[in-house]
């Protein structure tokens, strides 16, 4: 029987994004046949003499590794899942923005489904930034109360952050070195996953259409539980990577533009 040989791509990252590497075992038509997994220098060295493998001859592997992009634009629908909810005692977000204001309320995180209508973002909302008002100030909103309007930030880099405690009920928001506190209204959700970009899956004001991210953090009861950072994968997509969970986050709706690559 004629032998075709194949050439086994290792799709991985390198060793500060992750330890294991996923395997696509190919035929000479480059159609995907079975996917594996192994651990970076270890299974990953394979001889040129490895036996056959889901009936082809493994001739060989080569490497394509995920790079770091300083950010990814959004689009109309663009959305991830961090998986995350309000269910600790405090909550802080982290993040790196720049604003693309044209006119209308675009929400930059929140809790999943929380936002209504043109401005509105639901009571049990777990804490979600929105743009609203010319020149395009960002606010911060915590249920239905919003805390600080930043105005003149459209079109520039900041770092912004919220924190949320539920005992003593006290709200922080620090855009760069600007720090300004508030108190929180009501309980918010903590059956709501935190979404990153459009919260309900339509287009509208619900989406961060034209954002930039340069990185997003989540911290639970002082543990960093999300650090995701944007990058291109193995087959040049667009996507976060979280580097607690050593895990990629795509988007569930338009896929992300990306941004250059980090030097």
């Amino acid at each position: 029987m004629k032998k075709i040989f194949v050439l086994l791509f290792a799709l991985f990252v390198h060793v500060a994004f992750a330890d294991t590497v996923n395997l696509q075992w190919l035929a000479a038509d480059n159609t995907t046949f079975q996917n594996s997994t192994c651990t970076t220098g270890g299974d990953l060295n394979v001889p040129s003499t490895t036996p056959t493998k889901y009936g082809y001859d493994f001739v060989g592997w080569r490497a394509r590794a995920a790079r770091e992009l300083e950010y990814v634009t959004f689009q109309d629908t663009t959305s991830i899942d961090t998986g995350i909810k309000f269910d600790s005692d405090s909550i802080e977000y982290e993040t790196k923005l720049a604003w693309r204001y044209n006119g209308a309320y675009y929400v930059a995180f929140g809790g999943e489904g929380t936002c209504s209508g043109t401005t509105t973002i639901a009571s049990d909302s777990p804490g979600s930034i929105k743009v609203a008002g010319n020149p395009g100030a960002p606010q911060f909103v915590i249920g239905t109360r919003t805390i600080g309007n930043f105005t003149g930030m459209n079109g520039t880099v900041n770092t912004y952050k919220l924190y949320v405690d539920k005992t003593s009920r006290s709200v922080i928001v620090t855009l760069d070195e600007t720090q300004r506190t508030s108190s929180l209204a009501g309980t918010p959700a903590t059956d709501k996953n935190i979404l990153i970009g459009n919260l309900i899956g339509t287009v509208g004001n619900c989406d961060f259409k034209d954002g930039r991210m340069y990185y997003f953090k989540i911290t639970k009861d002082g543990v960093l539980v999300r650090d995701m950072i944007p990058v291109l994968d193995a087959d040049g997509v667009a996507c976060f990577y979280d580097r607690v969970t050593k895990t990629f986050f795509y988007s569930t709706g338009m896929l992300f533009v990306a941004g250059p690559l980090k030097e």
